[in-house]
C-alpha cells in the first residue's frame, strides 16, 4: 500500500523538514518535495538522503494557484511544514491542495493545542490561527472530498534542547537559564522521529475515521524545568548551572503592555507563552492520542538520553 501512495511536502527548509523527510524515506512513499529553487532542493537532498530514489522534486510558484494545482495533483496526502509565523502561503496550498483533489492535507498545526482560549489569546499565534480557522472553514463544505488531520506537538524536544528554552546550556552549564516560576510546572516535548512517525501513521489511515478530520495531540514526554536541571547538574556537576527567576504572571503584563504599544514581535509576545507554559499550566496534553499515531510517550531515561546527547553537540 506504501507504494501506491503519492505524497508532497510543502516546506522542506523549516526546522521540521529534514527529520519529517526521513521518516517519509523510511516508507516506500512516492515523495514530491515542492521548491521554490529546485537546484538548491536537489542539493539538499543528495547531501541529506543520497540514498533516496523515491524524492522528486518539482519546483512551483506560491503565488501562483495555477501552479500549486499542477503540482499537487495526483498526490494523496501533502504535509505543510511551512512556518506558522506566515498565513498566506499555507492558505493558498491548502486551497490548491483541495482543487488538485488530494485526498488529505495535514497542515502546519505542530505545537500547543490552539483550542484552548488561553493559547488563542497570544497575538504571537495569530497568522497560525488563521490558518487553521481557513482548513476549519473550508472543512465545513458537506460535500467535500478531502479530510484534514491537525497533529499538536507541544514543544519540539531536540529544538528547545539547542534553543534554550526551558534550559540553557550555553557553555555546558556556564550560562543562565530563566526558570518559570517555580519550575516545577509540567510541560510536553515530542522529539522529530516521533513527529515523523505520527505523520507517517496519519498518511497510513488517511482513510480511517481515527484521523479524518480530527486534531490529533502527542507528546514523546512529560518534563518540568527543575528536573532538566537536576539531569544537566547529573552529568556536569562540576557546573553551577546558574538560574533566574522569571514571574509569569509579569511576563504576561510586560507582553500586554508591548502588545499595547504596537509591539507584537514574539520577543516581546512571549509573556503569553511563558504564562501558558506554566501558571496556566497549557504546555502539556492530559489526554494523548499517541495510540492512534503510533508513538509512545517515554520515561526519564528517554529525556536524559536526549539532555546528554545535546550537551555532547
Amino acid at each position: 500500500m506504501d507504494a501506491e501512495t503519492r505524497v508532497a511536502v510543502v516546506g522542506i527548509n523549516g526546522t521540521l523538514g529534514a527529520p519529517v523527510i526521513k521518516s517519509l524515506t523510511k516508507t516506500s512513499f512516492e515523495l514530491t518535495l515542492l521548491t521554490r529553487d529546485k537546484n538548491k532542493t536537489q542539493q539538499f537532498v543528495e547531501s541529506t538522503f543520497p540514498s533516496s530514489e523515491r524524492i522528486h522534486i518539482t519546483e512551483v510558484d506560491y503565488t501562483s494557484n495555477s501552479s500549486l494545482v499542477s503540482a499537487l495533483t495526483g498526490q494523496h496526502s501533502v504535509v505543510i511544514l511551512i512556518s506558522r509565523t506566515v498565513a498566506d502561503p499555507h492558505i493558498k496550498v491548502i486551497d490548491a491542495a483541495i482543487e488538485a483533489g488530494v485526498e488529505q492535507i495535514i497542515p502546519s498545526c505542530f505545537g500547543l493545542d490552539t483550542r484552548i482560549p488561553s493559547i488563542r489569546a497570544n497575538p504571537a499565534l495569530e497568522q497560525k490561527l488563521r490558518m487553521e480557522d481557513h482548513v476549519l472553514h473550508r472543512a465545513e463544505d458537506k460535500s467535500k472530498k478531502w479530510s484534514y488531520a491537525m497533529i499538536h506537538t507541544a514543544v519540539f524536544l531536540e529544538w528547545s534542547l539547542t534553543a534554550g528554552v526551558f534550559i540553557n546550556m550555553k557553555g555546558g552549564g556556564d550560562a543562565p537559564t530563566m526558570v518559570f516560576d517555580d519550575g516545577d510546572s509540567k510541560f510536553a516535548l515530542s522529539s522529530f522521529n516521533d513527529i515523523g512517525t505520527a505523520i507517517v501513521n496519519v498518511i497510513r489511515k488517511r482513510h480511517s475515521p481515527e484521523v479524518r478530520d480530527k486534531v490529533l495531540l502527542m507528546s514523546s514526554v512529560h518534563t518540568t524545568q527543575n528536573d532538566l536541571l537536576a539531569y544537566a547538574k547529573g552529568f556536569r556537576p562540576e557546573k553551577t548551572w546558574p538560574t533566574i527567576r522569571i514571574d509569569s504572571a509579569d511576563a504576561l503584563r510586560k507582553s500586554r503592555e508591548a502588545l499595547a504599544r504596537g509591539d507584537r514581535t514574539p520577543p516581546a509576545m512571549s509573556g503569553f507563552l511563558v504564562r501558558a507554559y506554566s501558571a496556566d499550566g497549557n504546555g502539556w496534553f492530559p489526554k494523548l492520542d499517541n495510540d492512534v499515531l503510533g508513538v509512545s510517550l517515554k520515561d526519564e531515561t528517554f529525556l536524559k538520553d536526549a539532555l546528554r546527547d545535546a550537551l555532547q553537540a
